[in-house]
């Protein structure tokens, strides 16, 4: 379901014929034939390029949230990569 986002899909359905004598024996001018048809599907997929470059640009970012006000954008970054040292 997450990568549903990135591939287009389409659903065809292809009827296809078959033929083969009424009855054993070898063919001739009288043979009748039967035919029945039957149905295949078949799924084409393809990957949807916008989607794909859309979340590729924003891909390994995340917020960094807090409630001092008085920190600039430096100086958070600075203290979010100080943490591991705490």
């Amino acid at each position: 379901k997450i990568a549903a986002r990135w591939v287009d899909y389409e659903i065809r359905e292809e009827e296809v014929p078959r033929f083969w004598q009424e009855k054993r024996g070898r063919p001739g001018r009288n043979t009748k034939y039967r035919r029945e048809t039957k149905v295949r599907w078949h799924v084409m997929g393809q990957e949807n390029r916008a989607a794909i470059d859309y979340d590729a640009t924003s891909d390994g970012m995340f917020p960094l949230i807090t409630n001092d006000e008085k920190l600039t954008g430096a100086e958070l970054l600075a203290k979010y990569k100080y943490q591991p040292y705490l």
